[in-house]
């Protein structure tokens, strides 16, 4: 596990997931001076056009169960 986010209970879990999922990146290039992170795995949380858009540019393969909504 690399990062966790606890939010109130009145805020969507996918909200700002975009700088969140970054933030990640940035910390583990920082670390390691390389780009480690390719694959992640997410909830429905981020099934977003904007993650799925980041995810892209970044190249990081994802898995991710749909939203019902």
């Amino acid at each position: 596990m690399l990062g966790v986010l606890n939010r109130p209970g009145n805020v969507h879990d996918g909200k700002a997931s975009p700088a969140f999922i970054q933030s990640i990146l940035d910390q583990c290039q920082r670390s390691t001076n390389r780009k480690l992170i390719r694959e992640m795995r997410m909830d429905g949380a981020f099934f977003r056009r904007d993650v799925f858009e980041l995810l892209d540019r970044e190249r990081v393969e994802y898995a991710m169960q749909g939203s019902d909504a």
